[in-house]
């Protein structure tokens, strides 16, 4: 375990501020014309609250004010907010940094809390800081000097270590579309489930009927439209028909999911190797940003919407205790609604 204790100097913040405000060079850019719009755009709405628009709907008046002084504090990279949080927390005060494998241990103003920890997916330095980056969202940001040479170099030593392949885990499986959708649901709980379903393919035929309404509220039909604005027609009817096939329920959709048939997954310290019709994929574990548990299933998520899952009736006894224990070890958790 190496433990090292530091406190954060008036310096260090103000370099941490500069750090946060950097970026890449696009981002830098981008950012001068984004808060001068902001900015202007938010002195005009407060001018018109107070000089254009009725007195005698005083209460809009003020809400569309602070509106636009809400762009406006944005636009001067809002004032105020870092002294508020300073308040909150003394980052001054003395830190004291456990490494473990998988989690620290951090302690500072007689409080103490484990955090889990990945290196590979949360580290980064510069000259001065490393920075950590936690599954829950927060992080450490730990200057140099308060590792000693050996310390730093035990460190990276232990940053560098790379994973040994050891036993992997190999299992073989079918989906069934009542799987795929026990599975949906746990992964998506606000649009997988029934009533998320219609509620989002009602919205999706609204689209559809307001995309038809549109060139009569604006005064002319569908024909004249193509003729004076066929990219434009053309775009609008393509949004329309993208709206229509969800509003039917994605039809041949799950035709791509195949799920008549045989999967094979193995699983390793190194890596996710998935068999699919003939076809080897093979992930990292980089690839993937978290991992669920149900009582049927384990899932582990490539992105936000898509998922790739494990059923237990696949694995045997000692497997699952050993997958489990692997996907704790390798992916952020992520909650999960009993199904």
């Amino acid at each position: 375990m190496l433990t090292v204790s530091y406190s954060l100097t008036p310096e260090d913040l103000a370099e941490l501020d500069a750090e946060a405000r950097g970026g890449g060079w696009f981002l830098r850019i981008l950012r001068t014309p984004a808060r001068g719009f902001l900015g202007g755009l938010g002195l005009i709405v407060v001018w018109q609250a107070f000089f254009l628009f009725p007195r005698e709907h005083w209460f809009g008046n003020l809400a569309i004010a602070v509106v636009g002084a809400f762009f406006v504090w944005i636009a001067l990279d809002f004032p105020g907010l870092r002294w508020f949080f300073h308040r909150l927390a003394d980052p001054t005060a003395a830190q004291q940094v456990s490494f473990l494998d998988g989690k620290l241990i951090h302690s500072s103003g007689g409080k103490t809390q484990q955090l889990r920890w990945f290196p590979e997916r949360g580290f980064k330095e510069n000259e001065k800081f490393f920075f950590l980056r936690t599954p829950e969202g927060g992080g450490l940001d730990i200057p140099k000097r308060a590792f000693s040479p050996n310390q730093q170099r035990a460190f990276r030593e232990w940053l560098e270590r790379k994973p040994v392949s050891g036993d992997s885990i190999d299992c073989r499986f079918v989906l069934t579309e009542t799987g795929l959708a026990e599975a949906t649901v746990a992964r998506h709980p606000r649009i997988g489930t029934k009533t998320g379903k219609l509620l989002l393919r009602a919205a999706c035929a609204g689209c559809v009927l307001l995309i038809l309404w549109l060139p009569a509220h604006i005064g002319t039909s569908w024909r004249p439209l193509f003729r004076d604005e066929p990219a434009f027609a053309a775009g609008l009817l393509l949004i329309g028909a993208c709206n229509l096939w969800s509003a039917a329920g994605s039809p041949g959709l799950n035709a791509m999911n195949r799920l008549d048939q045989e999967r094979r997954v193995r699983l390793s310290n190194l890596d996710v190797e998935v068999t699919l019709s003939g076809r080897t994929s093979t992930y990292t574990w980089r690839r993937f940003s978290s991992y669920q548990e149900t009582p049927k299933f384990f899932l582990f998520s490539p992105q936000r919407i898509r998922f790739s899952m494990i059923p237990k009736k696949a694995l045997q006894p000692h497997q699952e205790e050993k997958l489990r224990a692997m996907l704790e070890s390798k992916l952020p958790v992520r909650s999960s609604r009993r199904i």
